[in-house]
């Protein structure tokens, strides 16, 4: 068959292999499966290159390279390493955290909680609490079992308890240096997770400073993150709280504690990957926990609360309550209450 009857051929059974309900993806597919020895035949033939001929080389070239590099799983986030595993560690050795469990308290305004005083997660410390895509409340955590130091989820199930599923993982790999939590679900239902890269398993490089390097990483299933950006480094800096304000712009709080004597400091982004320190300080003891209110004021949670009225320009101590602590991560609900994820320690739970 000539040239010009092979073109045409490709053409006509492409229009008849091809309904209106296929989705490109799959008309691609399709072409290139079920012409491959015409497509190679097309190549073979030494032709002019006239308006006709051109655009359908092209598609057909286009055709065979999309079905060999495509892949049916349309997801941004990176595929897991297949040989992955969710294991960093000694597991031979003593953890520290191995003593840690995750409790959780209700609000109906953020400010007044009751605790639940239910054991959720056992050997887990620094919880960060999320609405899942599942819609039901996840868990991140530092896992406290020897061999598994790293990020862990634990879900919600029908029945209310709370069963670990998995690692995170970011880039593909399960990184037991990445500490410190915490999560926020974009607007797109995306989640932007920050975290404290630390030298927990991997030795500092020579010469390393007491610089603390503050991450974040994008995913859509919560589970596989691809990493953004360095979004701030400073000196002794842990368990970054990020929020998006109501105007769209970003607050920080970050544990800051150059002398052992502990403090919080805080930081502003317009776009949530890059940060800059605002100078502020604020002298009260406590891992920070930052939570946007219904009616767009700013708490901070450390051993007591504060509030902003003005996007954390300036704070007011508020009348002391029970604030769940240490390690808490508040989530908002949908009928407008709030629940407290926080940290006890197996020897006393108190």
């Amino acid at each position: 068959m000539s040239f010009r009857g092979e073109i045409q051929a490709f053409n006509e059974e492409a229009l008849a292999d091809f309904p209106k309900r296929l989705e490109p993806k799959d008309i691609l597919e399709t072409l290139a499966k079920k012409n491959k020895g015409r497509i190679m035949r097309i190549l073979g033939h030494t032709v002019n290159m006239t308006t006709f001929y051109f655009p359908c080389l092209i598609f057909t070239l286009f055709a065979t390279f999309f079905y060999a590099c495509s892949s049916s799983d349309n997801s941004t986030d990176p595929p897991a390493d297949t040989e992955a595993t969710c294991e960093a560690g000694d597991p031979d050795s003593h953890s520290e955290l191995y003593g840690h469990q995750v409790f959780r308290a209700f609000s109906t305004d953020g400010y007044e909680f009751t605790a639940e005083d239910v054991l959720l997660v056992d050997h887990a410390s620094v919880p960060e609490g999320v609405v899942g895509p599942d819609d039901k409340l996840w868990i991140y955590f530092i896992n406290g079992e020897p061999g598994k130091h790293g990020l862990y989820v634990a879900k919600e199930g029908e029945d209310g308890n709370f069963t670990t599923t998995d690692c995170v993982k970011i880039d593909g790999k399960f990184n037991g240096d990445a500490v410190d939590p915490d999560i926020v679900k974009l607007a797109d239902g995306r989640y932007r997770l920050f975290y404290f890269q630390g030298n927990f398993i991997n030795p500092p490089e020579p010469g390393q400073g007491p610089e603390h390097p503050i991450y974040s990483a994008i995913s859509n299933d919560g589970i596989n993150f691809t990493m953004e950006n360095n979004v701030i480094t400073v000196d002794w800096v842990t368990d970054p709280s990020v929020v998006q304000l109501p105007d769209g712009t970003w607050l920080m709080a970050l544990a800051y504690a150059p002398d052992n004597e502990g403090k919080t400091i805080l930081a502003t982004s317009t776009d949530g990957t890059e940060f800059t320190l605002t100078g502020g300080e604020i002298d009260v003891q406590g891992i920070p926990e930052l939570g946007v209110m219904t009616d767009g004021s700013v708490r901070l949670y450390l051993s007591k609360s504060l509030i902003s009225t003005d996007g954390g320009d300036t704070w007011q101590e508020e009348p002391e309550r029970f604030v769940p602590a240490p390690d808490p991560s508040l989530v908002s609900l949908d009928d407008g209450t709030y629940v407290m994820f926080y940290k006890k320690f197996a020897e006393t739970n108190d």
